[in-house]
């Protein structure tokens, strides 16, 4: 009965997952979030329309930790440094030569360390959700509004065209 409206709805959530889409590249996201984020179908219930972007968790686990920090840098629960499981009995090897992060000094000797308990600081947030639903909302909320109007129009015009209880 509202195509007009539930096409409107179908671009407003495109607009927001490209937008999402490119703040992930120009944040320099890990990839794996990218290809874990959805954007879903228009939901039409009796009384709602509704389009949902998500992402998977079991193939991105650190989506919202680059949302909203993790670890230290936390906005969510305690900021603390979290344990990276080790098995107490088999050890961890870092290759120092793939390591990231602000560290200028020299090449570490050895290449590979071995450790037996790590505990991460975890990552500085780098929202990408949050920051394109403030930069779409006005063309969104604008884009919805002329699609009610209109609506609202035909249905003033034809009665018999719409039912707006």
């Amino acid at each position: 009965m509202f195509n007009e409206l539930r096409s409107t709805l179908s671009m407003a959530g495109s607009l927001l997952y490209e937008r999402i889409m490119t703040n992930i590249d120009s944040e320099n996201i890990p990839k794996d979030i990218k290809s874990a984020t959805f954007l879903g179908s228009v939901v039409d219930t009796s009384d709602s329309m509704s389009i949902s972007i998500t992402t998977d968790g079991e193939i991105a686990p650190t989506a919202l930790a680059y949302e909203f920090g993790s670890g230290e840098h936390a906005e969510l629960g305690t900021p603390a440094k979290y344990p990276i499981p080790v098995d107490g009995t088999t050890p961890m090897y870092i290759d120092t030569s793939t390591l990231r992060g602000g560290y200028n000094g020299p090449p570490p000797t050895p290449a590979v360390i071995v450790v037996h308990k790590v505990m991460h600081p975890g990552v500085e947030k780098r929202p990408y959700t949050q920051p394109a639903i403030v930069e779409t909302a006005d063309q969104i909320f604008e884009m919805i509004g002329d699609s009610a109007f209109q609506i609202i129009q035909k249905a003033i015009v034809n009665e018999n065209e719409y039912t707006i209880a």
